[in-house]
């Protein structure tokens, strides 16, 4: 009976302690930067998705390597490409999901929302290092991204000298026009 009494004072304590810890750990959360809008006026397609802490805004060297050749221009402004997966260190998708960019030849570059833009930036390529340099007010776009490609399919890397966050992004390319809501 003794042994049944001290079992359960020590799982009561165990429980107690595991409940604090749980609060604790989970309280952080909400200074993590996601923001939830009241979304009790939207229907289900409309809501609007969680937005993360933006990564710094960094100065980008567009002219500290050689212009783009045209092979690399050809590529970019063939269309326009669209952000079709993000992950890093929070979800991210929710950032990018609604961004269309369309890079011209000139080495200027439009962001896209709803077919609307709402930004512009300069873009380079480091040819011998993979790199795509972006100089922009977006934070999620600007910076100096690794590249990887697959036909009209990109995979860019946050981590240079000059955007240090981790994100990684797939963006692909389509030949239509993007869509506005």
């Amino acid at each position: 009976m003794k042994l049944n009494l001290i079992l359960a004072a020590a799982i009561a304590i165990v429980s107690y302690a595991t409940c604090k810890n749980f609060q604790k750990t989970a309280a952080p959360a909400a200074s993590t930067g996601i923001v939830i809008e009241n979304t009790a006026n939207n229907s289900a397609s409309e809501i609007p998705p969680p937005s993360v802490r933006p990564p710094k805004l960094v100065e980008v060297p567009v002219d500290a390597v050689p212009p783009a050749n045209a092979s690399r221009k050809a590529y970019l402004s063939g269309g326009w490409w669209n952000f079709n997966a993000a992950v890093g260190e929070e979800m991210l998708i929710a950032e990018y999901r609604a961004k269309w960019l369309k890079f011209r030849e000139n080495q200027t570059f439009d962001i896209l929302i709803n077919n609307k833009t709402v930004g512009t930036g300069r873009w380079n390529w480091d040819e011998a290092a993979m790199q795509l340099y972006l100089a922009c007010s977006d934070p999620f776009v600007n910076g100096v991204w690794g590249i990887k490609t697959s036909g009209y399919t990109m995979v860019w890397m946050g981590n240079s000298a000059y955007t240090n966050h981790g994100y990684q992004v797939r963006l692909s390319n389509s030949k239509a026009e993007p869509p506005s809501n």
